[in-house]
Formats: structure tokens, sequence, C-alpha cells
């Protein structure tokens, strides 16, 4: 069955569904009163935080900068010192170092290597505005790193180190050193990460678990494995107590990379640290064993969940039916099927995708067409 597919959205102004103002540019701030002034302010700095969130090209974030009433080009005012400041091109003066001159990868929104006017326009209008709140500026620290520059989302951070007055702090969103962090890591830059995080240790705290659990993240994300490892020395030596987050973070990032053994002793040495395993760190060792066909040790990984405390999820199956599916082995994956039934868990439609992909890798049209119809008498639905 083929499944209707959403129109096609040409990008523009009448394909965006963000909440703005009207096209038609706002009265001066002269005419309003105190009050609505500072109504207008807020709503434009809420406005701004939600577009350089949600926006994923430059086209976008221009196209519903001018909805809102706000022009994406240069300022006809010269911009103020700190605005000008910041905004100039990174430099080798810079205290941060020069940005990164490395390609974008294909899956990264199509900013330029350059800011763009958009964003330009995003920091005048945020500095115009202050104190903005804390996410506008996360959300800068994303779209920066995203580009491909680093050292201007950590400059960013800087700013408003050095002007608390310019945020308006959200305790939702965690502290501004951390959003850092975790956007750097998050968008592929945990070198750039590591190093910020080694120059201030000398003129602030150690990094909380958070941190470190960050950069874990990041290295693994990056297929790092040496760097990971040293990070994890580092907080031995620095006798940092790991939590089950970092322990999760290191299995997941151990198993990814299809060492499933070393996750397993890692599991044994969170134990006996007296550190509750969960799901998320038991799954990633089942999946990892099926990947690599070892299914006799995955299913005994399965048989030792309840000395962890952990019981098997639906996930747990759905790796152990994934794999030996692939490894076209579908009178295990039946089995695995029923074992799940028989404990209660009942298949999604994932579990029962995995068999389809079998069926059509092996042209078992027949048998495929019979556990469609058994999903239909099932009242199954074919999409997640």
């Amino acid at each position: 069955m083929r499944w209707p597919s959403p129109p096609d959205l040409k990008p523009g102004p009448a394909a965006l569904n963000f909440p703005c103002q009207s096209p038609n540019p706002p009265p001066s701030r002269a005419s309003f009163g105190q009050e609505e002034c500072e109504d207008d302010i807020a709503a434009a700095a809420t406005a701004i935080a939600h577009l350089l969130r949600t926006a994923t090209n430059t086209y976008h974030l221009d196209s519903t900068l001018l909805r809102c009433g706000i022009s994406p080009s240069a300022p006809s005012s010269p911009p103020s010192s700190a605005t000008a400041t910041f905004l100039r091109p990174p430099s080798s003066s810079s205290p941060v170092g020069p940005a990164s001159t490395s390609p974008l990868p294909s899956s990264s929104p199509s900013w330029t290597s350059s800011p763009g006017p958009a964003l330009d326009s995003a920091w005048a209008h945020l500095l115009d505005v202050a104190p903005a709140p804390l996410s506008a500026f996360a959300a800068l620290f994303r779209r920066y790193a995203r580009a491909g520059m680093p050292s201007a989302a950590i400059r960013t951070f800087e700013y408003i180190r050095r002007h608390p007055e310019a945020i308006t702090p959200e305790e939702e969103n965690g502290e501004p050193f951390e959003l850092l962090i975790d956007a750097l890591c998050k968008e592929g830059h945990p070198r750039a990460a590591a190093e910020f995080v080694d120059r201030t240790r000398k003129e602030a705290a150690a990094p909380s678990i958070r941190v470190y659990n960050m950069l874990l993240h990041g290295w693994f994300r990056s297929r790092r494995l040496r760097e990971a490892k040293r990070i994890w020395n580092r907080m031995k030596r620095e006798g940092v107590r790991p939590t089950v987050v970092t322990y999760g973070t290191l299995i997941e990032g151990l198993c990814r990379m299809r060492r499933p053994d070393q996750a397993v002793n890692l599991l044994e040495e969170m134990k006996a640290a007296g550190i509750e395993a969960n799901a998320l760190t038991c799954n990633p060792i089942v999946d990892a064993l099926s990947e690599g066909g070892r299914f006799k040790e995955a299913l005994g990984m399965l048989e030792k969940f309840p000395l962890y405390g952990v019981s098997p999820d639906i996930s747990t199956f759905n790796s152990l039916v994934k794999g030996l599916c692939k490894n076209g082995d579908l009178v295990g994956a039946s089995k695995v099927l029923r074992m799940m039934v028989g404990r209660s868990i009942l298949p999604t439609p994932s579990t029962y995708n995995y068999f389809f992909r079998f069926f059509s890798k092996f042209g078992k049209i027949e048998e495929a067409m019979n556990l469609y119809t058994k999903m239909i008498h099932l009242r199954y639905f074919l999409i997640d």
C-alpha cells in the first residue's frame, strides 16, 4: 500500500507557521506608553528566540523576520559598540582563536560560512531588547555551532558572561556554560568544547558532572574513543563520582562502536558502585550483541536483566528481532516474538516491520501478505 505523501512546501512566507506580528512594520517605540513599550520588547525577544530555534535556513529566517516587521538588512544607524564588536568576523586576534573553516556536513542547514544578515539582525535586536531570554542565546549557541563556527558560539557565551544584565535567567534552561558545552558537543565540536572547559578551569570551579557527561557524549558521537577514555580517566583521577547518566553514555557509546564486552564490564562496575541500572544502560548491550550476530550471548544478557533490577521492554525484544531478521533467522525471530507476547509485551508496528524487511529481502511475498492480514485483523497500524 502506498501512503499519500504530504504536499511539498516550497520555502517562503506562505509555508511558514510562526506566531509573528503583522507584516507591516510596527509603529515607532516613541508612540507607545512605557508599559506598552515593555510589552513590545518582551514580545520581540520571545519571537526572535522562537525564530532562532525553529528556522531551518537563512531564507526561512530572513522571510520570517520580514513577516514580523524586522528587516534582516543592516540597520540604517550605526550599530552600538557592543554590536559592532560582536558581529565582526573572527580573526586570529580573537581571544578564542580563529573560526573553524571546516566544510559544513551535508545534513546541516544551509548556513553560509558567515553568520549572514539574518543572524546579524537577530543579534542587533537581541541587544536592543535586552534583557533577552536565555533561551534566545542558547539558540544562538546551537546556530553558530551547527554552522561550523564554534568560536562565534564561545564569544556569544563570553558576551553574556561579561554582561549578565543582557539576559533573563530561566531555571528550566540551565546554566549558560552548560548550554554552550552541550551545543558544541551535539553539533560535532567536542574538541572546541573540551579546550574551552580546560581554559575556564583556571578561573572557575571544576566542571560539574553534567559537563563531563556532555563531553563524553560529544566524543562518542564523533567516534573518538581515545578522547572519551581520556575524559573518563580524568574523572577518576579527580574523584568525580559518575552517575547513571555517565554510565549510560559510556555504555551506549561503546555499543555503537561495537564493543559490547567493555560495556558489560562497565555495567558490572556500575552495579559494584551501588548505582542502579535501567533499561537505557542494558538495552544497548543486547542491541550491539544482536547486531554482531552473537545471539546466544544476547539472549543470555536478556536473562541477566533481573540481576540488575531491570525488566526487558519492547526495545529489548525489538533489538533481538531486528538482529535475527537481518541475519536471516526467521525461526529465531518468531521464537522471540512468542517470548515477548508470553511476557505480556505486545509487538509494535516496528517489530513487524523487521519481518517485512526480511520477507522483502528474500522475496517471500505470500508470507508478507499473511502477516499483513494478521496485523489488520489485530487492528495494528503500519506507521508508528
